[in-house]
């Protein structure tokens, strides 16, 4: 037994069940505010050194292997590589962060936690590629070339192991993960796989074209936008004006001129099934490049 599951046990009768349930709201707080008599404080996850080596590595893609021309059309393949490049990169990055932000994830002390975090698709002429990501390692002075298709963390007790890349299903991934806690001598717990929303990453080559006009903006429920980025203002007639803290694709707009969804923060929270929320999803957003908008005489909220 080590040391936390001690600790759990010894603080177990505050708990109305016995034990600790950590989806439980109630218990996650007492249990958080039970580590801080201890001075162990769970404000945010724990970065280790190894996954901020992963992450420097894996945030440097070197090439897209498996781009070919056929799925390009006539586009220069070399543009269109430096295109995904690019905005996988950044996507990337800025992922990584919104996971590395999170207060804790209470799940990671009873089960090991992997989370994906992406998959670049590449979008044209109606048919979805996956994509190659060719990055490098290096490991006791050996560098090691990698071609993956996604990209995943772990996360143990509160602790961002690593960040590692593969291309088979979610057994793999499962196999990959006990085995790198093995080498790291770590304890042998269930793994559980999560998945962001919006995993799937869509890197749409298409552009967006006007075409004839069937509505105006002021014709929707909400404030039209060219795009939806996280972190705007984001305003509905019955809802009201909130912050929008995630969306598809970022909030840029797809082949269509829409933006799948987005999901806002209001200041006031609500009350829905029996439990108090502040934010709201809304689907299938028009912006103003979108080809059913009528964009005469039109600014951009």
């Amino acid at each position: 037994m080590n040391v936390l599951e001690q600790f759990i046990r010894n603080i177990s009768y505050k708990f109305p069940k016995g034990y600790p349930d950590i989806e439980d709201p109630k218990d996650a707080l007492l249990l958080e505010n039970e580590f801080k008599k201890i001075g162990i404080d769970l404000d945010e996850l724990n970065l280790t050194q190894h996954y901020n080596d992963r992450k420097k590595e894996r945030s440097v893609i070197l090439d897209v292997p498996n781009l070919t021309q056929q799925m390009i059309g006539d586009n220069d393949i070399q543009t269109v590589k430096d295109q995904i490049i690019t905005q996988t990169q950044n996507e990337i990055s800025k992922r990584l962060t919104q996971l590395e932000n999170i207060k804790n994830l209470p799940l990671s002390f009873k089960e090991i936690i992997v989370y994906k975090i992406i998959k670049p698709v590449l979008s044209f002429q109606g048919k979805k590629h996956d994509l190659l990501l060719t990055t490098e390692s290096e490991v006791n002075n050996v560098k090691k070339l990698y071609n993956d298709k996604y990209y995943y963390v772990i996360v143990e007790e509160d602790n961002i192991i690593t960040l590692m890349g593969g291309v088979g299903s979610d057994s793999e991934i499962e196999e990959k993960t006990f085995n790198h806690l093995k080498q790291k001598n770590k304890p042998t717990k269930p793994v559980k796989i999560l998945t962001l929303s919006d995993y799937e990453y869509i890197i749409q080559l298409d552009k967006p074209v006007l075409q004839n006009i069937t509505f105006t903006p002021n014709e929707l429920p909400y404030k039209i936008k060219t795009l939806y980025r996280p972190g705007t203002k984001f305003t509905h007639d019955k809802f009201g004006t909130g912050t929008i803290i995630s969306a598809a694709s970022y909030g840029q707009p797809d082949s269509r001129g829409m933006v799948d969804w987005i999901e806002v923060k209001y200041d006031r929270p609500y009350l829905t099934g029996g439990k108090l929320k502040d934010t709201r999803r809304f689907e299938n957003l028009y912006t103003l490049i979108s080809p059913s908008i009528n964009t005469v005489a039109t600014e951009e909220a």
